[in-house]
Parts: structure tokens; sequence; C-alpha cells
């Protein structure tokens, strides 16, 4: 009978500390898992969005584009200068091709917020204008991809938008 109480309590012994073990396990796994992706977030962007447009756009065929200034950029987004740290737009040279990509690197929450209204005020007028011109464009406002890796943000209107976007996340990974 002794024995059999021994027994016991060194089963008894075994589970507390595997439960114990296990426990403390989870506990590293949870803080492993929550750092790795925490890091993720932060992930800055410290190329110009020149270089970043020349990248993500290496190799994807486009119609000809045209680099617009600041001022423009503020006429077609209502984003002044002084919203964005830097900035690169394109945009179609030719009035019958909805294409445009838009690059802005920010460094505040104010910056990003504005940079996100101008974004939505230029997408809503180019529905309203191509919904009236070309259906083919029309429908290729409507596929936009509009992105925010890190401290850039912007928008992705062409044929190959998803291929610049998945260019995009390769380089900043």
């Amino acid at each position: 009978m002794q024995n059999k109480i021994n027994k016991l309590k060194r089963w008894f012994i075994l589970f507390n500390n595997i439960k114990r073990f296990s426990f403390v396990f989870v506990c590293f796994l949870l803080v492993g898992i929550m750092v790795s992706c925490g890091g993720a977030k932060n992930k800055n962007v410290t190329i110009s969005t020149k270089e970043v447009y020349d990248k993500i756009t290496n190799g994807v065929e486009l119609p000809k584009l045209n680099q617009i200034s600041s001022s423009e950029i503020e006429s077609l987004t209502s984003i002044t200068s002084s919203n964005y740290d830097e900035a690169t737009f394109s945009m179609s040279m030719m009035n019958v091709q909805a294409t445009e990509i838009a690059i802005f690197k920010f460094s505040s929450k104010e910056q990003s917020d504005a940079i996100d209204k101008g974004i939505t005020k230029r997408l809503e007028d180019l529905e309203v204008t191509w919904s009236k011109y070309l259906p083919d464009q029309y429908e290729l406002v409507k596929g936009v991809k509009k992105f925010t890796e890190g401290n850039i943000k912007g928008y992705i209107i062409a044929d190959n938008a998803a291929k610049i976007l998945e260019n995009l996340q390769k380089l900043v990974k």
C-alpha cells in the first residue's frame, strides 16, 4: 500500500513539474511571437521616394508617366508640401490613361492623416472623372492599390498594380 502511495506521489510531483514547464514554455513562446511581430511594424524606409519608385517599377511595363511637382501635387490632392517629408507622384502624360503612382514619405501622425485625406480626395476625383469617360480606365481606377509600409504611403493605379505592390513589399521587407 505504501508503495502505491509513493508511486502516486512521484506521478503527482512529475505532473506538477510538467505543468510548470509547459506554462513557462508557453510564456516564452508568446513573448517571442510578440517581439517578432512588433518589430515588423516599425520598419521605416530610409531611401528616397524616387528610389522606391524606380525600384518598384523596374521591369514593369507602364505607359509613359510624367513626374509632377509639389505645387501640382497640392492642386490635385490638397496635400501641401509641409504635410510630407518627400513625395514622388507620377501620372500618365496622356489624358486617356488613368495610370498614376503616388508615394509619400512622412514622419508624424499629423502628416500621415493629411496624406490619407489627400489620397481619398484624389481617388474620389478620379472616380468621378473616369466614370463618365473611358470604361476600361474607370475599372483601372476602381482597382486602385493603396499601401502603407512603415513611413511611406500612397497608391498605385496601373494595369500591373499588383506586381508593383508586390515589388514594394519585397523592397521594405
